[in-house]
């Protein structure tokens, strides 16, 4: 992450820096802060564009701030997210790639976040699927919990990429219980990333690569066991062999993937080749409550539509793909229909062309 010392060098050379704890404080007598929480998202539409504000209506941050985007080189961005900083909590960052075509697969991931006086700065870089930089739309958020909710919430920042068991640093990871979150490496690039209390309902799961590397890592399944949910990651290279990696993952059972108290959508897509269906209904959920149905409009083509959410602009959507398998899964486009959201989602194989697969979504308020 960003050392605050050293956040203007980082600046200047954005290489990926050291974690610490040292960010700067901001009031926290503001509403959204006293609440325990702070967000924000961006829909990044101008991939080659030097810097720019992203679409109002797909942009949120809860200071009242806007956030930016400056493009540090091809395929490599900062999104700023205004008065967002705190040195309680460093909070953690989910990316999507965003788009089709493109020459088939992409991926988008995050390099680094940190403090930069009292705003975060959140570094992403997308990749072809020959592990090249290449210009990229894609949606980004950054969140932040600091104290104890009544949900099913956590996320954690998995840095330690080899060891085979370890505590995550302390500073970039949450529980809505209050304990502690730990990961176990079960084999090469294969981790399960240990929610203590937050077993019960399944909820629903969002896996975003970390590092200046092209990997893909992505959600294996997810379960309770006991009083604990227990998420499985699998990582890959863009050979689809797979490799230890560094990852952020976010677990959430009936709340917005940020945390906020605000509406979402989530659901998980496991029947690939069925022309429509509902969801498992452990494994999705929305608020208000309305109903969830996908449809398959072709090979790796998807509609996920949820019906309760309403048709109000300002919202974001995540994807994560599904399964021990290289595939990779992003979000299209979405729009209002009826009183919900209708979300176009592509899900694409190693070599580049659509393949049906599974894959986890989540729609935010």
């Amino acid at each position: 992450m960003f050392a605050a010392a050293t956040v203007a060098g980082v600046l200047a050379a954005a290489a990926p820096a050291t974690p610490t704890s040292a960010a700067v404080r901001v009031d926290s007598g503001r509403a959204w802060f006293s609440a325990g929480a702070a967000f924000g998202y961006v829909w990044a539409d101008q991939p080659t564009s030097p810097s720019y504000t992203p679409s109002l209506n797909f942009q949120d941050n809860s200071s009242g701030g806007i956030n930016t985007i400056t493009r540090t080189g091809v395929g490599l961005y900062r999104v700023r997210f205004p008065g967002l900083a705190t040195d309680s909590n460093g909070g953690t960052v989910n990316v999507t790639t965003y788009g089709t075509g493109g020459g088939g697969r992409r991926y988008c991931g995050v390099i680094a976040w940190g403090a930069a006086g009292n705003d975060i700065l959140v570094d992403v870089r997308c990749a072809d699927m020959s592990g090249a930089l290449v210009d990229s739309r894609y949606d980004a958020t950054y969140s932040l919990r600091t104290k104890p909710v009544n949900k099913g919430y956590g996320y954690v920042w998995a840095d330690q990429k080899s060891l085979p068991s370890y505590t995550p640093a302390l500073f970039y990871q949450f529980n809505s219980k209050g304990l502690v979150n730990t990961v176990t490496r079960r084999d090469l690039g294969t981790y399960t990333v240990h929610f203590p209390g937050l077993g019960g309902v399944k909820g629903t799961v969002k896996v975003t690569t970390y590092g200046r590397v092209s990997t893909r890592c992505k959600v294996g399944d997810w379960y309770p066991i006991g009083g604990e949910a227990r998420v499985d990651i699998y990582c890959f290279n863009s050979a689809g062999l797979p490799v230890d990696a560094q990852y952020t993952v976010t677990y959430g059972t009936k709340v917005n993937l940020l945390g906020s108290g605000r509406g979402y959508g989530y659901a998980w897509a496991d029947h690939p080749q069925s022309p429509s269906y509902t969801p498992d209904p452990s494994r999705s959920a929305s608020k208000p409550v309305g109903t969830i149905t996908i449809t398959r409009n072709g090979v790796g083509r998807y509609t996920v539509f949820f019906g309760g959410v309403g048709p109000e602009l300002v919202d974001d959507v995540q994807v994560t793909a599904w399964g021990g398998n290289p595939s990779e899964c992003r979000v299209i486009q979405w729009s209002p229909s009826g009183q919900g959201q209708a979300v176009d989602v592509e899900c694409y194989g190693l070599t580049g062309g659509l393949q049906d697969n599974y894959y986890t979504i989540q729609f935010i308020r």
